[in-house]
């Protein structure tokens, strides 16, 4: 089941606009795809509802999840929205992008 009810509309902080967030995916390293799928984790989404937004199976979301956690350095679904939170503090303080 998904956690995002539908009164919530996706809808999340400004600091996740979708040009924000594609510009903070590039500097991390994910293909446009791989932002999308985050991008639906993020919001609560389970892979079988990501996959029919996206016109794909449930295999290939969890194969893109899977590749999310090796490219991210991450063991599941919550480290997901939490790297994408670290980096936008890094962004906005000029941390710089490195691990």
């Amino acid at each position: 089941e998904d956690v995002i009810s539908s009164s919530d509309n996706g809808r999340l902080p400004d600091l996740f606009t979708s040009m924000r967030w594609a510009a903070l995916a590039r500097h991390i390293g994910l293909t446009p795809r791989q932002a999308e799928v985050a991008w639906w984790v993020c919001r609560g989404y389970r892979p079988p509802t990501i996959a029919k937004y996206l016109g794909v199976t449930t295999n290939t979301v969890r194969m893109h999840v899977q590749t999310l956690f090796k490219k991210l350095d991450i063991h599941d679904r919550i480290g997901i929205p939490v790297c994408f939170v670290w980096q936008t503090v890094r962004w906005v303080f000029g941390i710089g992008w490195g691990a």
